[in-house]
């Protein structure tokens, strides 16, 4: 299936990508990815001077919200995923993104991040509804961030409701599949010294298929990661990364299972503004037996990724990945 997205702003708009987890595939955890964005944004921290309060077009008591809007358009030449009765399909989304922030010192912020959004199908009307359409975006977030010595925390929840099947590998010949995800935990990162730094948390993710046919994809999983960052130059900077996670599904079709990877990370700032990351590693997986899959075989692959990223200004960023 071949599929092409455009994005159109209206305002400023952000999109997070999201991981599903099954046995039909093995994928290295994202929270060294989240990490490392939230190392970043420490890093700015220290490095700049105290900052003023955020931007807000809308103040509720201590908090302050900056509102905005976007719009993304897509065609998708199967939108059914059916190798056999393939159905094109343009969808319109427009959506609104509310961003809060309740700064209590420089380090200690409490934060709100809510995206919400309608999908609109052009071609195929029946697929219109609430119930196929309003999306919760991912990168939704409600999350408390302190300082405490040298140890910086992140306490997190992101909620997200979706509806494309598109990366889910074990759904065929369906144009939507509704799911509700939750990852709620925690992050900390340690400022060892000026050049080195060490991360490791833990999130508890819930995966809930929200039409009942699917109800056997529903699991959940314990999920730890822990990395190393240190500075080679004052713009290269290269460390290890590992996740080790724990699945259980909740109907005996599926079988549980014990996810881990471990690889080597650099990240190069090529400008103030264009930076670059690059990892690769071994990622596995056994799963246990006795579920009506059938299917107990263990796996274990190579990756590798990379993004390229560029803040082109205030209002405007794009990513290569």
């Amino acid at each position: 299936m071949s599929r092409w997205s455009v994005l159109l702003v209206l305002f400023t708009a952000c999109a997070l990508a999201a991981t599903v987890h099954g046995q039909e595939t093995i994928r290295p955890s994202t929270a060294s990815a989240e990490n490392m964005r939230y190392r970043e944004e420490i890093r700015q921290r220290k490095e700049l001077p105290a900052p003023e309060d955020p931007r807000y077009n809308v103040k509720l008591g201590p908090m302050r919200f900056w509102f905005e809007g976007f719009l993304r358009t897509e065609f998708n030449d199967n939108i059914n995923l059916s190798d056999t009765d393939r159905k094109a399909e343009i969808i319109i989304q427009p959506g609104l993104n509310a961003t809060g922030s309740w700064r209590l010192t420089r380090y200690n912020t409490l934060t709100l991040q809510m995206g919400l959004s309608y999908r609109k199908y052009l071609n195929n009307s029946e697929l219109d509804g609430f119930e196929n359409s309003l999306t919760l975006v991912p990168g939704t977030e409600l999350a408390f961030n302190f300082k405490i010595g040298n140890f910086y925390f992140n306490i997190h929840d992101r909620p997200t409701i979706q509806h494309d099947p598109v990366d889910v590998l074990t759904v065929t010949d369906v144009a939507t599949f509704s799911r509700f995800t939750n990852t709620a935990g925690i992050s900390v990162l340690w400022d060892v010294n000026s050049d080195t730094s060490v991360s490791f948390g833990y999130d508890h993710f819930d995966y809930v298929a929200l039409d009942h046919e699917f109800n056997y994809l529903d699991h959940s999983s314990e999920q730890f990661f822990a990395s190393t960052s240190t500075g080679v130059t004052e713009a290269i900077s290269v460390g290890v990364e590992s996740s080790l996670s724990f699945v259980n599904y909740r109907d005996n079709f599926q079988n549980d299972a014990t996810l881990y990877s471990a690889g080597l990370a650099s990240d190069v700032r090529i400008s103030r503004y264009l930076k670059l990351r690059a990892a690769a590693g071994y990622q596995g997986g056994a799963f246990s037996s006795g579920g009506r899959s059938n299917d107990n075989s263990d796996l274990g692959t190579i990756y590798a990724n990379f993004s390229l990223s560029q803040q082109i200004n205030a209002y405007l960023n794009h990513s290569l990945s």
